[in-house]
Formats: C-alpha cells, structure tokens, sequence
C-alpha cells in the first residue's frame, strides 16, 4: 500500500515475480513464515503414483482458471474482470510460474464447470498437506526476506498481537 494523497493504494501487479520482506515488528507470538517449493510440489504432483494426483498436475499446466474468481469483495487494484491464467505457466522470457489462489474459480461459462471445481479443490488439498509439513521461520524485526515469487508459495502462521511486515514487489524483465 502507497499513500497516495492521503489515501492508501494498492499498487501490486499480479505478475510480480520477486517479493522482498522486511520485518518491522515480530508477532507476540506465533506468525511464522512457512514456504513450499513450487517447483518441487508440481513435480511430485506430475510424478506421483495416485492417478487422481497426476489429473491435478494436468489441471495444472493446461487448463485456464478465472484467478480470483471467487473473491467476493475484491481490494482496489484487483480486476473487476476475471483475470484467466493458468495456475502453472511460463513467461514469454521462459521463467516458470507456480501459484496458488485462495479465490481461483473456473473460467465463467465453463462446460466443464464442476470438474474444474473439483481439481481446484484438489489442488487446494494437496497445498494444505504440503503447508502442514513446510519448513518455517521467525522474521524479526529488522529481518529482510528475499522470496522468488514464481518459484516459492509462501504464508504465514497465525499470531497474537501486531506484527507489522513491509512487502516491496520487484517484476523482473524475466517476468514479461
């Protein structure tokens, strides 16, 4: 957010492919970063032994999905429009991207609307497990987190009290 003539602004593009993390202030308690490697997880998606898990990486890599399709009250800054993409995909520069939406949806008027539901929701599960079992750390004050955006899915753990954190987005000229 930038304040913008006394008015905060979302000034995010969803095609940021690097997040730098400062720490302002550590949570009380709890708020732990938590990572996984997308790169890693559409692998052993592509490779598993359970037929229903290779689908998902096929869903993956080849289907278009309305990104923040389920967003009810979307933030300033977030198209009014669906904004279809896949959720594996590479640049026009060959990077890969790996994303993960809470509010993915599919495409509107989709034939295929509830089968594409199902390997969202799929997909959904096999982020939950891999975030239950992800390596974690504490930022602390002071704390600068360098996360490449196409590679790494991130989150945090919940916490008590503040915890202030300070994103600086970076779109590379790999990310066209």
């Amino acid at each position: 957010m930038v304040d913008v003539h006394g008015r905060s602004v979302r000034l995010r593009d969803p095609d940021e492919d690097w997040l730098l993390m400062l720490c302002g202030r550590a949570a009380d308690d709890g708020g732990d970063s938590v990572l996984i490697d997308g790169y890693a997880l559409v692998e052993a998606l592509r490779t598993a032994g359970e037929p229903e898990l290779r689908e998902v990486h096929d869903f993956l890599v080849g289907t278009d999905v309305d990104y923040f399709g389920t967003w009810v009250n979307p933030a300033r800054g977030v198209p009014g429009t669906p904004l279809v993409r896949r959720l594996v995909e590479y640049t026009r520069a060959g990077r890969r991207v790996v994303r993960a939406s809470d509010y993915a949806a599919p495409v509107p008027r989709e034939p295929e609307w509830d089968r594409h539901l199902e390997l969202i929701e799929r997909y959904a599960d096999a982020l939950a497990t891999a975030m239950e079992v992800a390596p974690r750390f504490r930022l602390d004050a002071g704390d600068l987190f360098v996360l490449d955006n196409y590679r790494f899915l991130h989150g945090r753990d919940g916490y008590r009290g503040e915890r202030t954190l300070h994103v600086l987005t970076v779109r590379s000229t790999e990310a066209a």
